[in-house]
């Protein structure tokens, strides 16, 4: 299955349930940090909010019949802590162990989970699903994208390949509740904010299909979303 940039779905979560979700995570001591990886481990309720939303629901079932969250990343862009994204794609996925079996390279072990990239076709299997909790502008840091990027599978993103392709960049200007939707091969980045008033909430969730040898890898986050 191959997936392409879907750009966004906008009111995908009302205010309000934006704002329950800002609640749980202001209210839970563990959020530390800008940039957090297994984010739904320790954050439960807002993966009710988001499992009962049936806007989103509807919206992963036009692409999965079984979806389960692979990953889970919260970003915060506030002034104190703008940084640059460079162009790249999410060519890797997390794993609880290390494991022998074709087509992984790239293994590194680190204290909360193991790294790999998978083969290519797996990557093309998943979908990332960027959940905005702000209003998202090229002022504060919107997402970047070059548009068909994915159909070229894994590449070497260099001076020369970015310069090529700067007329077909796109940014992703989002409301707040509105979804992203994209392949983790479409190539992506982004500025520091610009505006120091306005904050750039993200939950960045990657999905799979559960179906054959897929299910049998030892993921570090594995969510049923319905």
């Amino acid at each position: 299955m191959n997936f392409e940039f879907q750009r966004v779905t906008n009111d995908v979560f009302t205010y309000a349930e934006v704002n329950g979700m800002i609640q749980s995570i202001d209210e839970n001591k563990d959020n530390l940090g800008f940039g957090i990886r297994n984010f739904l481990e320790n954050n439960p309720r807002v993966l009710n909010r988001i499992s009962k939303t049936a806007e989103f629901l509807e919206l992963v079932k036009t692409h999965f019949k079984r979806p389960r969250i692979i990953k889970s990343i919260y970003f915060d862009k506030p002034k104190k802590a703008n940084w640059v994204v460079n162009w790249h794609q999410d060519i890797t996925v997390n794993l609880s162990r290390k494991l022998d079996r074709n087509g992984y390279s790239n293994w590194r072990v680190l204290k909360d989970r193991v790294v790999v990239q998978p083969p290519e076709q797996l990557l093309r299997s998943i979908l990332t699903y960027r959940i905005h909790l702000d209003d998202t502008t090229e002022l504060n840091g919107a997402l970047k994208v070059i548009l068909c990027s994915e159909d070229q599978g894994i590449m070497r993103l260099d001076k020369n390949y970015i310069n090529s392709t700067c007329n077909e960049v796109e940014v992703c200007n989002d409301g707040r509740g509105g979804v992203l939707t994209m392949s983790p091969l479409t190539v992506h980045a982004s500025q520091r904010s610009m505006d120091s008033q306005k904050r750039r909430r993200v939950i960045h969730l990657e999905v799979i299909e559960v179906a054959g040898n897929i299910e049998d890898l030892p993921w570090r986050e594995n969510y049923a979303l319905c």
